[in-house]
């Protein structure tokens, strides 16, 4: 009997996917200036950290799953593309954020 190989992971992909269109493109950016420009820098910070949140829960999911079960799930390439990603945005809105006060 032929044993299954490991595949990856789909919550690694839907992490990727959420990052590239709720941190990538303009949506969180359009919120978070948005609510610079009124000088409410509070409801601008909540904004990234709530969007930061959503994009790293399905992929510390995924990442978790990995670990515990390597005979079902094998890593992917995708995922530290996706912690890139939310670092750099972290990084890069905390810069603006304190730019503002």
């Amino acid at each position: 009997m032929k044993t299954k190989e490991p595949g990856y992971h789909p919550l690694t992909f839907i992490a990727f996917l959420l990052a590239v269109f709720v941190l990538v493109l303009p949506l969180q950016a359009d919120l978070v200036f948005v609510f610079l420009i009124k000088r409410k820098v509070l409801e601008a910070t909540l904004v990234v950290i709530g969007t930061i949140a959503i994009v790293a829960l399905p992929l510390r999911l995924a990442q978790r799953s990995t670990n515990r079960h390597p005979e079902k799930w094998k890593p992917r390439l995708l995922t530290p593309v996706t912690w890139t990603i939310i670092v750099l945005n972290a990084l890069l809105n905390t810069v603006l954020l304190l730019s503002q006060k």
